[in-house]
């Protein structure tokens, strides 16, 4: 297999093959709740920072609901632009 130690260091969890396959099982389990773990972590990160939008949204809902499209679409994009990040969210994962 001269393709493994590449296959592995994509995925940790197949350097446990030779160990049997119940050591894969656990391996790969171990791997999914790791990806799970970050998964939930990254939308806690992205709920955090939507939150002054969500904040805003009843006043500019109301604001928007009389307005064309272009014009509701143009204030729901400003109001975004000073409350959404503009950099990435750093999650740590």
């Amino acid at each position: 297999m001269p393709h493994a130690p590449l296959l592995v260091t994509h995925r940790p969890a197949l350097a446990a093959v030779p160990r049997g396959l119940d050591e894969l099982r656990i391996a790969l389990e171990r791997e999914r709740f790791a990806a799970m773990d970050a998964d939930g972590k990254r939308m806690r990160a992205y709920l955090a920072a939507a939150a002054p939008l969500e904040r805003q949204w009843p006043e500019l809902e109301r604001q928007i609901a009389a307005l064309p499209l272009r014009r509701a679409h143009d204030l729901v994009v400003a109001c975004a632009s000073q409350c959404l990040p503009t950099m990435p969210i750093a999650t740590g994962s």
